[in-house]
């Protein structure tokens, strides 16, 4: 009697070790890809709320007329191209509407990037640089 509780015991841990062997095989893959994919919209949110910066900043500019300079600090996490063509910035497939015609093309690197917004007197387009 006491020796078929013994088994039903290592049987129990045999049975439970094979069930978080074939859990863990199965949950890890899935949890990692969903870390994965939450870097990925952190990471496309983060973008998105920098390059604002850089609407807000060249609205505001225009809104203020000529003589007004700011400058702005935006923070990525990887490289980002940024085109500005008739009123329109655009970067990853998404588009911002501006309140000037202006054109220019930015490369943006990772890590923290300077940008200063002018809109010089007697002009009628902001610069960047």
């Amino acid at each position: 009697m006491l020796n078929e509780k013994g088994q039903l015991s290592l049987e129990f841990l045999l049975i439970f070790s094979l069930f978080l062997i074939f859990l863990i095989t199965f949950t890890l893959p899935l949890t990692e890809e969903s870390i994965k994919n939450n870097i990925e919209i952190e990471d496309a949110i983060t973008t998105k709320y920098e390059i604002l910066k850089l609407v807000d900043a060249i609205n505001n500019l225009y809104n203020q007329g000529e003589g007004s300079k700011k400058t702005i600090f935006i923070n990525l996490n990887k490289d980002t191209f940024v085109d500005i063509k008739d009123g329109t910035l655009k970067y990853n497939n998404k588009e911002f509407t501006l309140n000037n015609n202006i054109s220019e093309s930015l490369y943006l690197k990772k890590g923290l990037n300077k940008i200063t917004v002018s809109f010089p007197v007697n002009s009628e387009t902001i610069e960047l640089y």
